[in-house]
C-alpha cells in the first residue's frame, strides 16, 4: 500500500500498459536512465478501496503518519540520472490519471511530483 511500482538504479526499461491503484505513490522512479512509461492508468484512491477500508475501520490511504503527509501521488520522478551526459531520463506518454484530488480527503495530492 505504499508504492505500486518502484524502480531505483535502473536503465533502459519500458513499462507498456498497466494499472496501478490505491497506493501512496503509484509509480516511483528514482535514479533511472532511459525509462519509458506508456499506456498506463494511475488511480489514486479508488471508491472500491475507500469503501473497503471504511467497512473494516482501518486507517485509510490518506492517513497522516509522523513521517508522511496525507497526500497521495500518481507518479513521483526523482530528478537524478545515472549518466547525465549520454542518457535521457523519464519519458511519459499516454498516461491516464484518476482520483488524485483533494476532495477524496487527501490534501496535497497530485498526479505528478518531482
Amino acid at each position: 500500500m505504499w508504492f505500486g511500482i518502484y524502480f531505483f538504479g535502473t536503465e533502459h526499461v519500458t513499462l507498456d500498459g498497466g494499472l496501478v491503484a490505491d497506493n501512496k505513490i503509484g509509480i516511483d522512479l528514482n535514479y533511472v536512465d532511459k525509462m519509458e512509461v506508456t499506456n498506463f492508468e494511475v488511480v489514486g484512491y479508488s471508491e472500491l478501496f475507500k469503501d473497503y477500508i471504511d467497512s473494516i475501520k482501518k486507517r485509510h490511504l490518506c492517513w497522516e503518519f509522523e513521517d508522511t503527509s496525507p497526500a497521495i501521488h500518481g507518479i513521483r520522478i526523482h530528478p537524478n540520472l545515472m549518466d547525465y551526459f549520454h542518457e535521457t531520463g523519464v519519458v511519459l506518454s499516454n498516461i491516464t490519471f484518476d482520483r488524485l484530488y483533494e476532495s477524496n480527503g487527501c490534501p496535497g495530492s497530485k498526479a505528478i511530483v518531482m
